[in-house]
C-alpha cells in the first residue's frame, strides 16, 4: 500500500459521511465530560527535583563526621562548577553503602547521606561529562584515573538506550490515581531515551524506570576508603555500580543478604506528562498540520512470545488517555509477564476511514518486520483496546466490509468512477477490507456503534 497524505480522495469525503459522524461523536464525548481521559486542556503535572540532604557539620569525634566533611566539600565543589564534585560524591556514596556495613545497621543520616551522594553522582556525572549512562563512569583517584562500569540488570532495552538519566523526586498529577513505588536501597530513576530515525514503530522519546544500587567488591571494607584524613579512595577495588530494572526485580542479593528495591514504576509516566507537548487539538482542527498521519508505537521493544495489547485513544486525544490503566496495568507482575503495550496514535480530525486503513498497514507492516517467518504465535493473539473513536477503529480492524462500507458513501459500484487507477486502488483500501488475521480480541469502551 503506497502512503496517503492528506491531499487524497478522501478530501471530499472529511466534510460528509466522515464529519458528520465525528459531530455526533463530539457530542457524546463531550456529554461524558471526557470521563475517560479526553483532556482540551493541560493536566494538572509537576515534575520537581529531589530533595538533597544538607550537610551538617555538628557530628565530631564520629566516623560520620568524616563522611559529612566530605558532603560537605562535594556539595561546594558543585556549586563552584568543579568536576571535582563526582570524586567526592562517589566516595561518600561508597563509605555509606550498605554492603560495606555489616548487618545494614546504618542510621537514618547514613542512610540519607548515601541517596543523596548517589543520585548526585548521577546528576554531576552527566553534567560535567564523567557519566556515559550507556557504559559508565570515569573517576579521578588519588592513583589516577578510573573507569567504573555501569552494569544493566533485567532489561530489554540495549546499552545504547540509555542515554539520560533523570533521578526521581518529588512530583503530583492529577492523571494518575495511584504512584507505584516503594522504599529499599538503591536510588529510582528514569530513563530516557531518543529514537534513531531509522525506527518506524518507536516512539521518539522513550521513559523506563530503574533503580540505581552501589556495590562493594568481595573482601573490601567500608573502611578501606579511608586511606587519607579526607577520605580519598584507596587503590583497593571500587565499589560498582548497577542500573536494575525494577519493573521486573524486586530484589537484589548483596553478599549474603536479600535486599528489597527502591523504586517508582509510575515515575516515567509522570515524567513524560510533564515535559511532552500534547497537540490533539491542532490535529483535531487540521489534521494534516501534523508531523504523522498515523503511527503504530511499541513502549518497549518487542518481545517475542509476549502478547501485543494496542490502545487506541478517542476523539480529541492522544495515548496520554490510557496513562492511568497503562500505570495500573504495567505495575502488575502477571501483566508484564504475559503482554507488551502499544498505542496508536493519529490525528482524530482526520477522516476515520483513512486512520483505520493506516492502523491496518501498521499492524500488517509491523508483524513482517518483527516476525516475518509467523514463529510467534503471541503476535497473532493481538488485543486492541479503543475508546470512542477508537473503537470504531478498532472494529474496523475485525469486519469484513464487501461493499456495505462502499454503498453508504457511493450510488455507483467502484469500478464504474472515471477517476485515475491509482485514486480507484486508493479507494479499494480505505473501503474493501477483511479481518486481520493477528487481531484475537478488541475491548470497547463508550465506543458509538
Amino acid at each position: 500500500m503506497s502512503r496517503h497524505s492528506g491531499g487524497s480522495v478522501l478530501d471530499a469525503l472529511s466534510y460528509t459521511f466522515p464529519t458528520k459522524l465525528m459531530v455526533v461523536i463530539l457530542l457524546i464525548t463531550s456529554g461524558l465530560g471526557f470521563s475517560l481521559g479526553c483532556r482540551s486542556v493541560s493536566c494538572g503535572t509537576r515534575w520537581h527535583e529531589p530533595q538533597y540532604a544538607v550537610p551538617e557539620m555538628r557530628r565530631h569525634g564520629t566516623r560520620l563526621s568524616v563522611v559529612e566533611h566530605l558532603y560537605a566539600t562535594a556539595r561546594a565543589l558543585e556549586s563552584e562548577g568543579n568536576s571535582g564534585s563526582v570524586d567526592a560524591y562517589y566516595q561518600v556514596a561508597a563509605l555509606t553503602c550498605v554492603s560495606g556495613i555489616s548487618g545494614d545497621t546504618r542510621d537514618r543520616r547514613t542512610i540519607e547521606l548515601h541517596r543523596s551522594s548517589l543520585a548526585k553522582l548521577i546528576v554531576t556525572g552527566q553534567r560535567f561529562g564523567r557519566l556515559n549512562p550507556a557504559s559508565g563512569i570515569t573517576l579521578e583517584t588519588c592513583h589516577g584515573s578510573r573507569f567504573i562500569p555501569l552494569e544493566k540488570k533485567g532489561f530489554v532495552w540495549q546499552a545504547s538506550d540509555f542515554q539520560n538519566l533523570v533521578p526521581v523526586g518529588t512530583y503530583r498529577t492529577d492523571v494518575l490515581s495511584k504512584a507505584y513505588c516503594s522504599g529499599g536501597i538503591g536510588v529510582p530513576l528514569v530513563v530516557l531515551r531518543n529514537a534513531c530515525r531509522n525506527e518506524r514503530f518507536m516512539r521518539k522519546t522513550s521513559a523506563f524506570s530503574a533503580t540505581l544500587i552501589m556495590r562493594h567488591t568481595a573482601g573490601c571494607e567500608a573502611n578501606d576508603y579511608f586511606s587519607q584524613d579526607a577520605g580519598g579512595l584507596s587503590a583497593a577495588e571500587l565499589p560498582t555500580l548497577e542500573l536494575v530494572n525494577s519493573r521486573k526485580l524486586r530484589h537484589v542479593q548483596m553478599g549474603a543478604q536479600t535486599k528489597r528495591l527502591a523504586r517508582d514504576l509510575s515515575a516515567p509516566l509522570v515524567y513524560r506528562l510533564s515535559t511532552a507537548p500534547r497537540n490533539y487539538w491542532q490535529e483535531f482542527v487540521r489534521p494534516d498540520s501534523g508531523e504523522s498521519e498515523g503511527q503504530l508505537q511499541m513502549l518497549e521493544p518487542y518481545q517475542p512470545g509476549k502478547i501485543p495489547v494496542v490502545f487506541i485513544h478517542g476523539l480529541l486525544s492522544d495515548p496520554y488517555t490510557w496513562s492511568q490503566m497503562i500505570n495500573e496495568l504495567m505495575a502488575r507482575p502477571d501483566f508484564v509477564a504475559r503482554y507488551q503495550v502499544w498505542v496508536y496514535n493519529y490525528p482524530t480530525g482526520r477522516a476515520f476511514i483513512a486512520s483505520a486503513t493506516k492502523l491496518r498497514f501498521d499492524l500488517e507492516t509491523l508483524r513482517q518486520s518483527l516476525d516475518p517467518e509467523r514463529v510467534d504465535p503471541a503476535l497473532s493473539e493481538t488485543v486492541l483496546v479503543g475508546h470512542s473513536l477508537g473503537g470504531i477503529l478498532a472494529k474496523l480492524q475485525v469486519t469484513s466490509t464487501q461493499d456495505q462500507l462502499w454503498n453508504s458513501v457511493a450510488n455507483r459500484s467502484l469500478d464504474e468512477l472515471n477517476i485515475p487507477e491509482k485514486f480507484r486502488e486508493e479507494l479499494r483500501q480505505y473501503f474493501y477490507f477483511s479481518p486481520s488475521p493477528d487481531v484475537k480480541r478488541v475491548v470497547y469502551m463508550g465506543t458509538p456503534h
